[in-house]
């Protein structure tokens, strides 16, 4: 219930306030000045491509985190809320679960290091006390965090069941890959030149283009030379369709939009605009919009009205970038085997988000499945349990945020007792909407 939920999201924020302490009104300062910048700012011509590899998330992430929460619950409109849509899942569990996590000893010192210290851990702090509330949750007993040592390698928590204590260590995959970079950085160059010229011949059409060959492996100008040139002559429909591309065109629904604008403000940072003009909703794609539009003097991530638009959509399904996607996590997997004591009952938790769409998703599920498991040296650990839970975030056009959870787990040398009955640590089921 979103009364419900917005009291959980205040609660966490002012718990959050209180660790930072007096140093709160600077930060939060600053974080301002940030959105001001990237928001009204507008950049010129000659710097509005370059403008698109900039980051939207400040160093001071931690702080940001708690300003977007505040912001959310005050001004809605105003906050991030294509990041807020990956932080209130997380933050609303938390904030029902105050008293829990205020009950695992070690928790303050842990929570201080990310607020103060460490600001860019705080997804790893937070996906910390997610596991250890879940504990708490499932009946374990002494339930503690674990201080790190400077002199050797410690788990995240203990927790006891059964007589014997559990050696916990959680993972949180802290970034999308490598090769997800590259391949986003690949694609702004790609389709910069297509935007252009949608923008010089006044197109108002959305180019879908799907590579059938890695992204990565295109030259930066790919598409200038294959798409730019068809422009000038093509109409709506199917513009290529060959071993390498298929790139469609779909014209602009100005109807869906100006029924709109005719009520009410529309945000331009979420998928709305585009899905109103060009009826395409699948954020696991890469968009390169561009509107000419009137932006509310209030509320600069609003449009009051939009006198032309157009879009650039990129993809890649070439069996070569999806597998290079679906990176299984033995590599989180071995480091969180280096933090385990040999000998004594372990489990071991890997958490991480879903970017990239049902077919890449599926891929990634036979890899944790079939790879990361199969011949794995547990170096005389004894780990009874791995869980890996998978979550992903979007906002969808008709909700501010939309949550979903999956956990593939993994049970080893007679486990079970040892096993969570609940091992979602954000759903109750598998989708949620805020």
């Amino acid at each position: 219930m979103p009364g419900e939920e917005n009291a959980n999201i205040q609660r966490w924020v002012d718990w959050a306030k209180a660790l930072i302490g007096a140093d709160w009104p600077a930060r939060r300062e600053a974080l301002i000045a940030f959105d001001r910048e990237l928001f009204e700012v507008q950049p010129t011509e000659a710097e509005a491509a370059q403008h698109l590899f900039r980051s939207t998330i400040p160093a001071d992430r931690s702080a940001w985190y708690v300003h977007q929460c505040e912001t959310y619950i005050s001004a809605p409109q105003h906050c991030d809320l294509m990041q807020c849509s990956r932080i209130l899942p997380v933050v609303v569990t938390l904030g029902e679960h105050l008293e829990l996590l205020r009950g695992i000893d070690g928790w303050e010192e842990r929570a201080q290091r990310a607020f103060n210290a460490a600001a860019d851990e705080i997804d790893s702090t937070l996906f910390e006390f997610l596991v250890g509330i879940a504990y708490v949750r499932d009946g374990f007993s002494d339930v503690q965090f674990i201080p790190e040592s400077p002199t050797g390698a410690t788990p995240d928590l203990l927790a006891r069941k059964h007589q014997h204590t559990l050696h916990i260590e959680c993972k949180r995959k802290r970034s999308i890959t490598d090769y997800a970079k590259q391949e986003r950085a690949r694609r702004l160059e790609l389709c910069i030149p297509v935007r252009d010229a949608l923008l010089a011949l006044r197109r108002d059409w959305c180019v879908d283009i799907v590579l059938h060959r890695p992204m990565v492996d295109c030259p930066s100008d790919y598409l200038a030379q294959r798409v730019v040139p068809l422009l000038r002559f093509a109409r709506p429909g199917l513009l290529i369709d060959d071993a390498e591309l298929t790139a469609t065109i779909i014209p602009a629904d100005w109807g869906r939009l100006r029924a709109e604008l005719r009520t009410s403000s529309i945000r331009h940072d979420t998928y709305r605009l585009v899905y109103l003009l060009f009826g395409v909703y699948e954020p696991w794609r890469g968009c390169t919009p561009l509107f000419e539009a009137r932006p509310r003097a209030d509320m600069p991530r609003y449009f009051d009205d939009v006198t032309w638009a157009a879009a650039v959509i990129c993809s890649c399904d070439a069996p070569e970038a999806i597998a290079a996607y679906a990176r299984h996590f033995r590599r989180e997997l071995g480091a969180a085997l280096n933090q385990l004591p040999v000998g004594g009952p372990a489990a071991i938790h890997i958490g991480a988000e879903a970017y990239d769409g049902e077919v890449v998703e599926s891929r990634r599920y036979q890899r944790i499945t079939d790879e990361m498991m199969a011949n794995v040296n547990f170096r005389s650990r004894d780990v009874k349990c791995v869980y890996c839970n998978i979550f992903s975030f979007e906002v969808p056009p008709h909700a501010n945020w939309d949550m979903g959870e999956q956990c593939h787990y993994f049970v080893r040398h007679g486990g079970e007792p040892w096993l969570l009955r609940s091992r979602m640590l954000l759903a109750e089921d598998d989708i949620h909407l805020g």
